[in-house]
């Protein structure tokens, strides 16, 4: 359904496999990555390497979770991921991030996050944040998780 999210474990690739691994091994979690469906055809919005872009769902392995608002803040949320489409990926924020987990520095801002760039829980988190909602108000949207999407009071496990 348009707005919910794909928190997603794995998929056929070996390298998405290997790194998805090492997400949820520094996260403590069960999600390697999240996803937006932007309509009810399986089409999604992501950050995935190289760049922000716009799919068809490919994930084998997630629960979809929705997220409590209305349709007005999912089409707002939507509006903004799309615009981010073409946008580059942010390996260095995603490094620094698997630093301060590895480190215990979990509550330090990610400072190395670029403005410009995007991983996929920063992508979800920064949409719905434009649309008043903050999925994770405890957290920056450059320190989010997609396992802290999955324990937000906001969302509610579908499948």
């Amino acid at each position: 359904m348009k707005g919910d999210l794909l928190l997603c474990t794995s998929n056929n690739s070996s390298v998405n496999k290997i790194f998805g691994w090492f997400i949820r091994l520094f996260t403590k979690g069960n999600y390697a990555h999240v996803a937006m469906m932007i309509d009810d055809y399986n089409t999604i919005i992501e950050a995935v390497s190289p760049k922000v872009q716009q799919t068809l769902n490919y994930w084998e392995k997630y629960h979809i979770y929705r997220v409590d608002c209305s349709e007005y803040q999912i089409d707002m949320a939507i509006n903004y991921a799309r615009k981010q489409i073409g946008e580059w990926y942010d390996w260095r924020a995603v490094i620094y991030l698997a630093w301060l987990y590895i480190t215990f520095q979990r509550s330090k801002i990610n400072d190395w996050n670029n403005e410009n760039r995007w991983f996929c829980s920063e992508l979800i988190c920064t949409s719905f944040r434009e649309a008043g909602i903050v999925l994770v108000p405890q957290k920056a949207d450059a320190n989010v998780t997609p396992q802290d999407i999955s324990e937000s009071k906001l969302v509610t496990k579908i499948n």
